[in-house]
């Protein structure tokens, strides 16, 4: 039985300064942000190696298990938005992804 949090809840872990991305809970927000960005570069460097981002859950990544951060960020996208329309991934992360290719349809 899986519980989610409520977006009223999210709301609150946030105001708290909670960071709720699954590989930076205890690096703060600077360290997040370069965390975040080595993700970011690592899936481009498997985007020229393979010349797509459909990252497999299984993929050996050598720093981070890639296909599950890429999972995250579609559930950050997806499953955290709100009834607004609002995500809690920032406009520049959807931006950045998008330049890759990821489509927020498909996981």
């Amino acid at each position: 039985n899986k519980k989610q949090l409520t977006s009223d809840r999210v709301n609150q872990l946030l105001s708290e300064g909670f960071d709720l991305t699954c590989d930076n809970i205890t690096f703060g927000r600077k360290a997040s942000e370069s965390i975040w960005n080595a993700r970011l570069d690592e899936l481009s460097e498997y985007k020229q190696m393979h010349g797509h981002i459909n990252v497999s859950l299984d993929y050996a990544s050598p720093y981070y298990d890639l296909g599950m951060w890429l999972r995250e960020q579609h559930s950050l996208y997806s499953v955290c938005e709100d009834e607004n329309g609002q995500t809690y991934l920032t406009m520049e992360r959807i931006q950045k992804l998008e330049q890759l290719g990821l489509d927020w349809g498909s996981k």
